[in-house]
């Protein structure tokens, strides 16, 4: 009998420990016999649903709360009596004050001393708290994304029109400096051309006044003449050589004062009917102390028709291509000019046997101020200046080069 009651005062203690745990844990605990009747729970579980263990006790759960969810769990509980097995899942249950809460569920089975099936326990814990923070969080999550879509989309917008303002700066600098290289240009131009007037006026005036004394030599060698023919005829044959040397030089001379009379003529209009081949020998004449002994001029000329221009301003775009080809020719060499047409253009081309041009300049020889002369030799205006006169005669201007070799300059002027 010692044995019987230290055993069962054991047991008793064990109960009061187990019964003690239980209704120590925060979580909600009861327990079901086997026909799903409710035969315990702890104080948690009264706490949460409002109900003590004497309310529930041999009730079921349909007898406690007659709902359809009580329906359900008395379905499921009878089916894992039949069933035993370990479940965990998330359902709904009624507060205390009627309200209801998400709770995860975890249940089994427990078993008697025999291992036969004695009922159920079940633990549920609310996380109605934690859902309602989720929910909040992802609302939240979503309310920031949408901020960020929206500043996103305004950040977009707003680079989206720095990035266009400042192509529209850029397109305005580019079109200013592009305005300022022209304005540069033309100041430049105006100034050259300045020059070249006051040029051409000094020309004409020198022309002139070289006229008059060419006309006295004339007049006073046909006066000679015929004095000695009416006075000393046996002198006329010895002195006929030095009268021809003399017409001869004032031939020359009035050949050179026309050429500059064609070279200073100075108008805007562009009506003079000019033949091309005229102004190229013009322009050779007075190129001609530069090319003697030095230079070989060879001339292929074809029958073209007349061109309607500013005859000065071919003078001077003609007389700048020549004058390159004789600086670039440093001992000896030789300037080949060929003319030709065709039904729109008549064609002239100035070919030298010259120190050529690099490739990597080709392109910026018509540039204003370009020069591969050395300092003090060239200004960089000549090849601007031509190729201005050469657009304004609706022409074309086109170079080809072979460094060692030479250069040729193609010029197209329009038949009108």
């Amino acid at each position: 009998i010692t044995e019987l009651k230290k055993a069962q005062q054991e047991l008793v203690r064990q109960t009061n420990f187990i019964s003690s745990l239980v209704n120590a844990t925060p979580i909600p605990i009861f327990f079901k016999n086997t026909k799903a009747k409710f035969i315990g729970c702890n104080q948690a579980f009264t706490d949460f649903t409002g109900v003590s263990a004497q309310d529930i006790m041999n009730k079921t759960a349909i007898e406690i709360w007659p709902n359809q969810l009580s329906v359900q769990f008395h379905e499921s509980d009878l089916k894992l009596l039949k069933q035993p097995k370990k479940i965990i899942y998330e359902n709904k249950l009624t507060y205390g004050k009627g309200e209801e809460r998400d709770v995860i569920i975890a249940k089994d089975v427990y078993y008697d001393e025999n291992k036969k099936v004695a009922g159920i326990i079940c633990a549920f814990i609310d996380i109605s708290e934690q859902k309602q923070t989720a929910i909040q969080l992802e609302n939240y999550k979503n309310h920031l994304e949408l901020l960020v879509k929206q500043r996103t989309e305004e950040l977009v917008a707003a680079n989206e029109e720095l990035t266009a303002t400042n192509e529209e700066l850029h397109n305005q600098r580019e079109e200013l400096e592009t305005t300022l290289t022209k304005l540069q240009k033309t100041q430049n131009q105006l100034i050259q051309s300045e020059k070249m007037a006051s040029l051409g006026v000094l020309a004409a005036g020198v022309a002139h006044e070289i006229n008059n004394p060419l006309n006295f030599i004339s007049g006073g060698t046909s006066a000679l003449e015929n004095y000695l023919a009416e006075n000393a005829p046996e002198h006329v044959q010895n002195l006929a050589e030095l009268i021809e040397i003399i017409k001869t030089g004032v031939k020359r001379s009035a050949t050179i004062v026309s050429s500059l009379n064609h070279y200073s003529r100075r108008d805007d209009t562009m009506n003079s009917i000019c033949n091309v081949q005229t102004i190229i020998d013009n322009c050779l004449l007075m190129l001609n102390n530069q090319l003697k002994g030095k230079i070989n001029i060879e001339r292929e000329y074809k029958n073209i028709p007349p061109i309607k221009c500013n005859e000065g301003k071919i003078h001077q775009s003609f007389l700048n291509i020549l004058n390159n080809a004789v600086h670039s020719i440093e001992k000896e060499g030789t300037i080949t000019i060929s003319t030709n047409s065709s039904d729109a253009y008549v064609q002239i081309i100035f070919t030298d046997t010259g120190c050529g041009i690099s490739p990597e300049y080709i392109s910026r020889i018509t540039d204003p101020f370009f020069t591969t002369k050395a300092p003090g030799k060239g200004t960089g205006l000549g090849l601007s200046i031509t190729q201005s006169i050469i657009d304004e005669h609706k022409g074309k201007l086109e170079f080809e080069s072979e460094l060692g070799k030479g250069t040729k300059v193609f010029v197209y002027l329009p038949i009108h």
